[in-house]
C-alpha cells in the first residue's frame, strides 16, 4: 500500500468477516443479505464500482458482484 495502514485496519478489510468485509466477492449470498438487511428502510442506495478498479483482482466478475449486491 502507498498509505500507512494499521494492523487493525488491515484485518478489518481483509479478514473473512472483518469489520469492513462488506463487498468481498467471496461472501455468500446469505452473508450479503445479512450485511445489507437494514438497507431496505432507505429510499435509495448508490453503489459505484469502477470498471477499471486497479485494486480489484482480475478474476472478480464485477457485473456479477454488483448483481449480487443489488439482490441482497
Amino acid at each position: 500500500y502507498w498509505a500507512p495502514i494499521t494492523a487493525r485496519r488491515y484485518l478489518d478489510l481483509f479478514d473473512v468477516g472483518g469489520a469492513d468485509d462488506y463487498f468481498s466477492s467471496d461472501l455468500d449470498d446469505d452473508v450479503m443479505r445479512a450485511n445489507f438487511a437494514n438497507f431496505d428502510t432507505l429510499d435509495a442506495v448508490l453503489v459505484a464500482y469502477s470498471a477499471k478498479d486497479q485494486y480489484c483482482p482480475p478474476f472478480v466478475d464485477k457485473a456479477d458482484l454488483l448483481r449480487r449486491l443489488a439482490a441482497a
